[in-house]
């Protein structure tokens, strides 16, 4: 009964501004044109099927990993040449990871990579910018998510955080994520050290280009640029789905949506708690929820209204603090709910989240089925 008073008592004083992913006005958020930074330029990819040269670098096991990442949630092919002519990305070790984007009367992208064992990461993130897709911070409404510190980076890469015209980007549609892989990090291409991004939501900064992945906004994006073809445009795709490239006439739906059209929330099965809906009231709810493989929860309203949640692990499994790209908490609460959420390691800290929108999503990815999570939830 202690318990559940000590947990009321904090929902109710914890104001909303300490919690929000974004200051934007409710004003703000509906006038904004969701512009996906998809640069779309003159000098478009003719083909899917790419050729690729790997000049003098002692790896070359992460380059072809990187683009099988590419390849497995697009229509991207690549194979590699020995013959530099036929070549249309050119591999090269360099001090910086960057790009050199074709000119006009090139045929050529050439992409550096770090000299000693280059990041996956960042070979995916820098292919996908040679084949025309811009950095996610470069975005015509960046201003309103992170700041970008323009004294503390090197003056020769300056260029590649140039905030991008409007006029010059496909609207997809897309909201900003963070976390996608294009997206660099707080301190990259600093010269003293110092931050040369940081993002206007503190709660996810430490997660902005760590990415092994293309996340789901990632792929939507190479995929409406060059993947996406008049007949598999019939696909009628809610829930931030789009037409699958792969399969004619579905929907390539968000991990947790399901169905020809995306219109089914998942279940859970497995170790996973298998009541998974629960609806926010004005009253504080109480769940545990056991954890175990991939589970889902959502924690929904009507449109207009927002959630408070607050979530932590049962103090009795603080013990198992693993958390990394394969084994973590995940939540989502943005107004668009296909880009990345926060990311909860155990510890004993809660974290207390107010959502943008009617709707919070949990994702947990762990082996073990000895976890358990705690959550109190309400309408803000």
């Amino acid at each position: 009964m202690l318990f559940i008073v000590i947990i009321i008592s904090f929902l109710n004083l914890i104001q909303s501004n300490d919690v929000k992913n974004s200051k934007l006005s409710y004003t703000a958020i509906t006038r904004r044109k969701n512009i996906a930074s998809v640069y779309d330029y003159k000098q478009k990819v003719m083909s899917t099927s790419i050729k690729y040269y790997v000049q003098r670098l002692s790896d070359g096991e992460n380059i072809e990993l990187a683009l099988a990442r590419i390849s497995s949630e697009t229509c991207f092919q690549f194979q590699e040449t020995n013959n530099l002519t036929s070549a249309t990305l050119i591999y090269k070790p360099g001090y910086y990871y960057s790009t050199n984007r074709k000119e006009e009367n090139s045929n050529l992208h050439i992409i550096y990579l770090s000299y000693s064992r280059p990041e996956v990461s960042k070979i995916i993130r820098e292919t996908l910018y040679a084949l025309g897709i811009d950095y996610e911070h470069d975005r015509p409404d960046r201003n309103r998510y992170i700041t970008v510190y323009s004294q503390n980076i090197y003056s020769t890469y300056l260029i590649l955080f140039k905030r991008k015209i409007q006029s010059i980007f496909i609207k997809y549609n897309l909201g900003y994520d963070y976390k996608s892989v294009m997206h660099f990090s707080c301190n990259e291409f600093s010269k003293n050290k110092k931050k040369t991004i940081e993002a206007k939501n503190k709660l996810i900064e430490p997660f902005m280009g760590k990415s092994e992945y293309l996340t789901f906004t990632d792929a939507k994006a190479v995929n409406l640029k060059y993947c996406i073809n008049s007949s598999l445009k019939n696909a009628k795709c809610i829930n931030y789905g789009y037409p699958n490239p792969k399969t004619p006439y579905t929907c390539k739906c968000l991990p947790f949506y399901c169905g020809p059209h995306c219109e089914h929330k998942v279940r859970n099965f497995g170790y996973c708690s298998p009541i998974n809906r629960f609806k926010a009231k004005y009253s504080t709810a109480f769940r545990t929820l056991h954890l175990g493989g991939t589970c889902y929860f959502f924690i929904e309203t009507v449109p207009g209204l927002k959630i408070k949640l607050l979530l932590f692990f049962h103090h009795n499994l603080l013990t198992y603090r693993k958390c990394n790209n394969k084994e973590y908490i995940e939540v989502r609460y943005s107004k668009d709910i296909s880009v990345s959420g926060v990311i909860y390691c155990p510890r004993v800290k809660p974290i207390i989240i107010v959502s943008e929108g009617p709707l919070i999503v949990i994702r947990s990815s762990y082996s073990s089925s000895k976890y358990k999570v705690k959550i109190a939830y309400k309408l803000a």
